[in-house]
């Protein structure tokens, strides 16, 4: 690899977390608390800027640990899918529901309104 593809590569991934740096400082713009920009920005540096050189350096190594860190990334992305969109699936598909009546159901008690004491 040459200079000029060590920096047009090296410019390319400036711009990069530059673009994704301001995105994320434009959408924070537009909530409403300090702890809310902060949580935001936090999260977008860490992974725009910070796991992208962790990954490099973890593919470097040997193909186990790479492996050990997808199949944890799996898991955990699946213990907090299922988690989160079970429920909202559900609340989704409540209003679809058809309530039925019959002989199962427990007695209703009808209450006479034009009782006088």
């Amino acid at each position: 690899m040459d200079t000029t593809d060590r920096e047009r590569q090296r410019l390319s991934s400036v711009l990069s977390i530059n673009a994704a740096i301001s995105s994320s400082v434009v959408l924070a713009s537009r909530l409403t608390d300090d702890i809310s920009v902060f949580a935001l920005s936090l999260f977008s540096v860490q992974s725009f800027a910070l796991f992208p050189m962790l990954r490099r350096r973890l593919q470097g190594g040997p193909k186990v640990v790479s492996a050990a860190l997808t199949a944890s990334l799996l898991g955990l992305s699946l213990l907090l899918t299922i988690p989160l969109s079970t429920p909202a699936a559900l609340i989704w598909a409540q209003r679809f529901k058809n309530e039925l009546r019959g002989n199962w159901d427990p007695a209703v008690p009808k209450v006479n309104s034009d009782v006088t004491r």
